[in-house]
């Protein structure tokens, strides 16, 4: 019963830990779009080719810095990949898909 109960609190301890601050700002919410209203995100910057599309954002938030998020997909004859990632250390990202971003402080 210990090892069950034992388990069963690393397994809760860990799910709650994937993100260990507060998301500070999602882009394009399925139900509020870019949320919350008070931060903005705006493209700075863009390129792409030969099966790639790189694009960069500004993240901003009241009581934070700006954050640059870095989203990167490639295409190939089998499908897409995506990968987002927050160029400031102290920000993380997590996504459902390149069309919907998360952006967590530490």
């Amino acid at each position: 019963m210990k090892t069950k109960l034992l388990g069963l609190i690393l397994s809760v301890g860990f799910a709650t830990t994937a993100h260990a601050g507060a998301k500070i700002f999602e882009w394009n919410d399925p139900v509020q779009g870019n949320y919350p209203p008070e931060c903005s995100a705006v493209q700075t910057y863009g390129t792409g080719g030969g099966g790639y599309l790189y694009t960069e954002y500004s993240v901003s938030c009241p009581g934070h810095p700006s954050i640059a998020i870095g989203k990167y997909e490639s295409f190939n004859g089998y499908g897409s990949s995506c990968t987002i990632t927050s160029k400031n250390s102290n920000y993380t990202t997590s996504f459902n898909n390149c069309n919907n971003w998360r952006v967590y402080v530490k």
